[in-house]
């Protein structure tokens, strides 16, 4: 959380979003020990257009004090980056941040409210802003954004293709019936093909994508969806200062369970981020590790050897999975099989 003093002077507007509408609330600059009352804030509603954006400056321009203002709103997928977008184009001061919803939710549940209602929601959002001061939004590159979407339509089109072959399997006595949807297996096998067509062609167009896939294929477990999927889901990886911090976003690092001397849970991973990425990632450590004579088999067989439990020991491979793939990216290089030499350090 965020220091008072960087908190001081700025009021914040909380939005929550819906497909046609979003409705706001303003918080006064945080005062520690003196919150203001959720149900006393100004609260209004405006349409998801650009007309309602300027509707809503209007708003907040009466509804604020003239020091500084930001704005917040949960992510809801398109309908908030969207609004995202209107709002920093109509004015960049207001750097709109987009917090995760898990952590509004356990936030807002904190806050004990009675009502759950859009202006509840964008009261609670607007004291989460003044409150935890959430950085700014900060989109993806339009061809990162457009691999997305391919990635998680092919997703979507994975499983529907299961669930119509298990149907097709559940009639196959029936001859009749089975033959329409054997029609419609062979439309979601076209139309995932069309789509991996898509995102093959997508990649081509980007040379610094198609190199960073192509970097990324030179792993062992790793192909082409893999390479794909992660890019698509988390962007340009090499933005992180640190393989720390890429590791925390897509939930790969480990959240530990203790608590006194009698509560001593097991490890695991913390799964924040995108499941997506943590979908693809076991699949290349299941594929990896099935493979003799690469390291992360080696580190996996020697963590089995010490004696964890295979899931832990898979799960450590796909965090260094992920952050192999980030040194990768950052020199440039495939994949090499071999172990980075040690640091000098000083002797005993």
């Amino acid at each position: 959380m965020k220091s008072a003093d960087n908190r001081a002077g700025t009021a914040w507007a909380g939005i929550d979003v819906a497909k046609g509408s979003f409705e706001a609330a303003v918080h006064p600059a945080w005062v520690p020990g003196r919150p203001v009352p959720l149900a006393d804030l100004p609260k209004a509603g405006f349409p998801r257009t650009g007309e309602g954006v300027a509707k809503f400056l209007d708003w907040l321009d009466g509804a604020t004090p003239p020091a500084g203002v930001r704005a917040v709103m949960e992510a809801t997928g398109r309908y908030s980056a969207e609004l995202a977008e209107l709002l920093a184009a109509a004015r960049p001061s207001l750097a709109p941040a987009v917090a995760d919803p898990k952590t509004v939710c356990h936030f807002a549940r904190s806050l004990r409210l009675r009502n759950k209602t859009d202006r509840a929601d964008a009261a609670a959002l607007a004291r989460f802003g003044a409150e935890r001061c959430p950085e700014p939004w900060r989109p993806p590159a339009p061809e990162y954004a457009a691999l997305r979407e391919m990635v998680r339509q092919r997703t979507f089109l994975v499983g529907e293709l299961t669930a119509a072959r298990n149907r097709l399997a559940e009639i196959d006595g029936m001859p009749a019936v089975a033959k329409v949807q054997q029609r419609v297996v062979a439309a979601l096998e076209k139309a995932l093909a069309n789509t991996e067509g898509l995102m093959r062609g997508h990649v081509a167009k980007h040379p610094a994508m198609a190199e960073a896939v192509a970097h990324l294929d030179s792993m062992p477990g790793v192909a082409f969806v893999t390479a794909a999927t992660v890019l698509g889901e988390l962007g340009d990886i090499t933005r992180f200062p640190a393989s720390r911090a890429l590791a925390a976003f897509a939930g790969l690092s480990p959240r530990r369970f203790e608590s006194g001397t009698s509560v001593q849970g097991r490890t695991r991973l913390c799964k924040q981020g995108s499941p997506e990425v943590r979908r693809v990632l076991y699949m290349a450590a299941m594929t990896a590790v099935g493979r003799p004579g690469n390291r992360f088999a080696r580190g996996y067989d020697a963590m089995v050897a010490a004696g964890k439990p295979r899931m832990v020991a898979l799960g450590a491979t796909m965090r260094k999975m992920l952050v192999a793939m980030r040194a990768m990216l950052v020199a440039g290089a495939d994949y090499r099989d071999e172990t980075a030499p040690k640091k000098p350090g000083k002797t005993a």
